[in-house]
């Protein structure tokens, strides 16, 4: 990875990372220690109103699987990311990261075990911004796959240790990085274990649909324009 690293450092099983990313900035994941899950939120830092829907990013791709070339949209149709490097290609946008309530349902209500849902709303509070702002998520690092009959499955075995996931950010943004592991992998008694964050600062180039590895539909190409269109006022 080019580009000058800003930030390079363990995130605690059960902590979170906030912070600001710029246009073209990179961000890689690394699950050093097969953590089952590594939930993700970001805003528009321009206009935080504007954020991660994993819904219409589904829609837009006709696909319930992400992986390496999979863009995350905003509720504007818009890109605020997609993912560039990709070693697990398990990754859940359906059921979404931890919330106090899965917390409680996995540990039959015992102790005060850190979940997702807190840490971005935490998160949110110290952007401005409140629990309204605060979406459905994705999980990285997640064996949950949907098969062909619409059935839930999820393999603990597709995540294994030193795993990486890299998103190139496409305008500016907030993110929030939730060391929490998937609530159905909470049911099955795991717990998170550290991983490592890096940061690395953009040259400022525009990403564009043939940064992706296959051919997206005209929808992904459009709302790669309309980010770019947005970004530079013209839209």
């Amino acid at each position: 990875m080019t580009g000058v690293s800003v930030l390079d450092c363990v995130v605690p099983g059960g902590a979170y990372w906030a912070g600001a990313l710029r246009h073209s900035d990179r961000i890689t994941v690394r699950n050093t220690q097969g953590t089952q899950g590594v939930a993700a939120f970001i805003w528009c830092e321009n206009d935080p109103s504007e954020r991660l829907n994993v819904a219409d990013s589904m829609k837009v791709q006709g696909t319930t699987q992400f992986g390496r070339g999979s863009a995350l949209l905003t509720d504007m149709g818009r890109v605020l990311a997609f993912i560039e490097e990709d070693s697990c290609g398990r990754h859940d946008a359906v059921i979404g990261g931890s919330t106090r309530m899965s917390v409680r349902t996995a540990t039959d209500g015992a102790g005060d075990i850190p979940n997702a849902q807190d840490h971005f709303r935490t998160a949110a509070g110290k952007f401005g911004l409140d629990r309204r702002d605060v979406g459905p998520s994705i999980v990285f690092f997640s064996g949950l796959r949907i098969d062909a009959g619409g059935n839930i499955e999820f393999d603990r075995e597709a995540v294994v240790a030193n795993q990486i996931v890299g998103l190139r950010i496409t305008q500016n943004a907030l993110c929030v990085i939730s060391n929490t592991v998937h609530p159905l992998a909470e049911a099955m008694g795991e717990t998170p274990r550290d991983i490592e964050l890096e940061i690395v600062r953009g040259d400022g180039s525009v990403a564009e649909p043939t940064d992706l590895p296959d051919r997206v539909s005209q929808e992904l190409a459009r709302a790669f324009q309309l980010t770019e269109e947005h970004r530079r006022g013209t839209a």
